[in-house]
């Protein structure tokens, strides 16, 4: 475990995961902990604090001749609590890979559940995408990707999750 902050040394933060990989199937299973943590989100600023934790679960299958497909579930609390209830939530992950030649065609599916303290904060994630090897070290690659949001969900194409990027969405609109 590692201190977050000097200043606070009661807050640390524990992370492990155990993975098996044996031909065509890939299994995991990871865990964090973030003792007293709130999200920095201005949403969350007046939350009380708590304990924030994750639970993954990563499943790969490789159907050989270039096909593979894996799927993360996960179960998140960030440590805030509002109105007395965590903020937490359920998302999964599913993607699907094929390589014909030098093409790689993708697509990924996304859902992320309603947040426990907050109604319609759902949102689904689609992504379709090919990359063509032009050379071993050179890839030419084309993706679309839509975010749609629940009415109180303002998820975007950013991947911090600060409120600073510029492609982060409005509360509920599509990306």
């Amino acid at each position: 475990s590692l201190p977050l902050d000097k200043d606070d040394s009661k807050k640390y933060a524990f992370s492990t995961a155990l993975a098996f990989d044996n031909g065509p199937l890939l299994l995991g299973l990871s865990y964090s902990f973030l003792k007293d943590f709130v999200s920095t989100l201005p949403t969350y600023s007046a939350a009380a604090s708590g304990n924030a934790t994750a639970t993954k679960i990563n499943l790969g299958w490789d159907f050989g001749q270039g096909t593979s497909l894996g799927l993360i579930l996960e179960d998140a609390k960030n440590g805030a609590r509002i109105g007395g209830d965590a903020v937490a939530r359920k998302a999964y992950y599913l993607n699907f890979a094929h390589i014909a030649g030098n093409t790689t065609w993708k697509a990924a599916y996304g859902r992320l559940d309603d947040l426990d303290a907050l109604k319609d904060s759902s949102a689904n994630h689609y992504a379709l995408g090919f990359s063509y090897a032009l050379s071993p070290r050179a890839d030419l690659f084309g993706l679309f990707t839509l975010t749609q949001n629940g009415d109180n969900a303002s998820y975007g194409l950013n991947a911090d999750s600060d409120d600073s990027d510029p492609v982060g969405a409005s509360i509920g609109e599509d990306v």
